[in-house]
């Protein structure tokens, strides 16, 4: 008996609030932790026409981080599209090619622990084979929405937010990054999103097993090699299911299993060096889409220059017709950050990486001094200075 999406609106049973809030002490979602140092650093991005540094704040890609975990769930996203792909192109049977979405949901009594989430997880792993997926790539999900945020979420889109606009982030705008304000509109309830390869899906198979279900989410369009709907399709779903994953510290909010797991399936033996190479620029373009590049500008008060890369600074240092007309305070911290960031010759203090106008101030000194003592500075510098 093949198992489809069911139409019913029914909840599974979830833990009861004082449940939760021992189960949520420990399991929380991406993106409700505290920013790390790393990730508050200034850093240079490029230099414009007129010489101004262009300083970007350091991206950690960490999950917990309140600013970051989107970079976190592309980066994972876009890793998962590739090696699912990789596996789908990699079958010589069409049906072998064919991948599904489904979610296995235990029943839930008692006390819902993170010991019993993640010891479900392997059973559920258990469960998806049982049903017929040859494995898959697992996302851990520790909550469902309660009936309150759903009334708020079926007002607002009824009131005219975007059809695009998701369940999840909705939650997550009405916390406004407060963990505790998010806790009233989440109830605990284990579940886990399967993605993998399947023939078929069996519910009878695993009908009445532990009080388990299998509910059949979707079949993925077919793949083709070089059609993008397959990869796009993948990195939506795989995107989607990260941005509310189980985060807790020392566990995988995502894991792979059977046929597809690392020590079973390697990409790089099982396609030829060019299958590989184009899975991941599909990969690439389903998370980023390619476009148009648009030129970067200066962010600079009363400066739209264009920018350039840093890999360029040097060269453009060493145009007399360049770098002479510069303003002497521009030309400073220019040295500076050729002393620093090319030649490896200095190393802002801490305090000043987190302070932008700190940073600046600290590139202009060092330059001054590279150009009057006691900074020694690098060959390529000497000479820049001698037309300085």
């Amino acid at each position: 008996m093949s198992i489809s999406a069911e139409t019913t609106q029914q909840k599974p049973p979830v833990a009861g609030s004082q449940r939760l809030r021992s189960f949520a002490s420990t399991v929380q979602l991406p993106g409700f932790g505290l920013p790390t140092q790393n990730c508050q650093r200034y850093v240079p991005r490029g230099v414009c026409e007129h010489g101004h540094i262009q300083l970007a704040r350091s991206s950690c890609e960490l999950r917990s981080c309140p600013d970051h975990w989107r970079e976190w769930a592309t980066k994972g996203t876009e890793s998962a599209v590739a090696r699912l792909a990789a596996y789908r192109e990699a079958q010589k049977h069409a049906l072998n090619k064919r991948m599904v979405h489904v979610v296995a949901s235990p029943e839930v009594t008692g006390e819902v622990t993170e010991r019993r989430l993640w010891q479900w997880r392997s059973e559920a792993q258990q469960i998806a084979r049982d049903a017929g997926l040859r494995g898959g790539l697992m996302v851990v999900h520790p909550y469902r929405t309660t009936d309150e945020l759903d009334q708020l979420y079926g007002q607002a889109v009824a009131g005219g937010l975007p059809g695009d606009y998701g369940k999840w982030r909705f939650a997550r705008d009405l916390a406004a990054g407060d963990w505790k304000a998010q806790q009233r509109y989440i109830s605990a309830a284990p579940h886990y999103h399967i993605i993998g390869p399947a023939r078929d899906v069996d519910g009878g198979a695993v009908a009445g097993l532990d009080g388990w279900v299998v509910k059949m989410i979707r079949s993925l369009p077919r793949h083709q090699l070089r059609d993008p709907e397959a990869y796009e399709a993948l990195a939506g779903v795989t995107w989607y299911l990260r941005s509310h994953a189980a985060h807790q510290p020392g566990r995988h909010s995502v894991s792979y299993f059977g046929a597809v797991h690392p020590a079973t399936f390697d990409p790089q033996e099982a396609l030829t060096a060019s299958q590989w190479d184009q899975v991941c620029q599909m990969a690439n373009h389903a998370v980023e889409p390619p476009g148009a590049d648009e030129e970067a500008l200066c962010g600079a008060d009363d400066c739209e220059a264009p920018v350039f890369d840093l890999y360029e600074l040097a060269a453009r240092m060493a145009q007399i017709e360049w770098f002479n007309p510069l303003d002497g305070t521009i030309k400073n911290q220019l040295i500076g950050l050729k002393l620093w960031y090319i030649d490896g010759m200095a190393v802002p203090p801490p305090h000043t990486t987190t302070d932008k106008e700190a940073l600046l101030s600290w590139l202009e000194r060092k330059g001054w001094e590279v150009a009057h003592g006691p900074v020694a500075a690098a060959g390529s510098t000497m000479r820049l200075l001698s037309d300085y």
